[in-house]
């Protein structure tokens, strides 16, 4: 039987790697399906994650600079650490 976690291990009578076999996942599935198919091999969904993270920061950086997108990550991050610092230690109080 062929589940979606082995689709395309034999490609033009060759031996894939996980992103090629991401790419493949994703011509057939959406990455919303990724995430709640349990068949899908670990190794593979994390080549999706990078496939569209990637994608994703194309987008960003397609309508923003690379330095504007990285200026409000550093600054995003700040504040969710600091808000989890804050409530880890309002927590022990």
């Amino acid at each position: 039987m062929n589940t979606s976690s082995d689709q395309g291990f034999r490609f033009w009578g060759g031996i894939i790697n996980d992103k090629q076999r991401a790419n493949l996942y994703l011509e057939s599935h959406s990455f919303e399906t990724a995430i709640g198919d349990t068949e899908l091999k670990p190794e593979i969904f994390y080549e999706l994650l990078k496939l569209k993270s990637a994608a994703l920061n194309n987008y960003i950086t397609s309508r923003i600079t690379q330095e504007d997108f990285n200026q409000f990550l550093k600054a995003f991050l700040l504040a969710v650490s600091s808000r989890i610092y804050r409530s880890i230690h309002s927590d022990t109080k």
